[in-house]
């Protein structure tokens, strides 16, 4: 008998699956590139970026493993890549915009 969160029900895979997207849009809206949040953050006060983007990145690395079986290592990999590539896009693009 399923009850309505257990691991199997579909309330508890939408909730689930809805906050594992909801963290990782988080995440790409934090990077530093211009007409995203983070440029904004990142120039008004880096203290709180960094703090916000290691916030969701501990998030991500606590849940997506006990939710999704997803192995901590894929998740640090994928997100430093995407935050390597946010700064590296950002500066460039700083540069052809300013």
């Amino acid at each position: 008998s399923l009850t309505p969160l257990s691991n199997n029900s579909y309330i508890y895979l939408m909730l689930s699956f809805t906050m594992l997207t909801s963290l990782i849009l988080a995440f790409f809206n934090m990077l530093p590139i211009y007409p995203l949040d983070g440029s904004k953050v990142y120039r008004w006060n880096k203290g709180v970026y960094f703090g916000v983007v290691a916030a969701i990145f501990i998030i991500l690395i606590v849940t997506a493993p006990l939710y999704f079986g997803i192995p901590v290592y894929l998740i640090v990999v994928d997100l430093f890549i995407m935050l390597v590539l946010g700064f590296i896009i950002g500066m460039a693009s700083r540069a052809v915009l300013f």
